[in-house]
């Protein structure tokens, strides 16, 4: 990871970390279905950064459509931040590469090998996770402190939503 980063420490990392992970409307409760971010690479040296509920059918299908092959390099279970998580990290990665076009993003590999991405990957993704749930849930500790203020319990507060949104 060293060579990778050589010009990002791991403190200014995390701060990248930090400012990339600031949405607060990762509703976990409701997203429960499992899913993977994963990390491929493409025979031409580029990764692809995406999410998927089945990866290896994914780069499966990938080898089938495609003039070049893709390998499976790394995938991470998260239940209800997939959608949050994949573009986040995809933006965090192309800080890092300078180099970037949607999922894919070109890493040299003069600049870094396939391990030390994988191992920047796992890094950024996990350490998005822990930030991305920090911030939900120092959301949801602002809206329960409003919430008694004002004597609300939170079901109450969602019957009182639904009622209004059904009129």
């Amino acid at each position: 990871m060293n060579t990778m980063i050589n010009k990002i420490n791991k403190n200014d990392l995390l701060n990248i970390i930090k400012s990339r992970a600031t949405t607060t409307d990762a509703n976990l409760k409701n997203q429960d279905k499992k899913a993977f971010i994963y990390l491929a690479k493409s025979s031409y040296g580029t990764y692809k950064i995406g999410f998927s509920i089945n990866p290896e059918q994914r780069v499966r299908a990938f080898n089938s459509g495609s003039y070049f092959d893709v390998e499976l390099l790394e995938k991470i279970p998260t239940e209800g931040l997939v959608r949050h998580l994949e573009g986040r990290t995809i933006n965090v990665m192309g800080v890092i590469s300078k180099n970037k076009n949607r999922e894919w993003v070109q890493i040299p590999s003069s600049r870094a090998s396939t391990k030390e991405v994988r191992t920047t990957f796992n890094f950024i993704v996990k350490n998005m996770i822990t930030q991305i749930r920090k911030n939900v849930r120092t959301k949801v500790r602002m809206e329960n402190k409003v919430l008694e203020k004002y004597n609300i319990k939170q079901t109450e507060m969602f019957v009182q939503t639904s009622i209004a949104l059904s009129r």
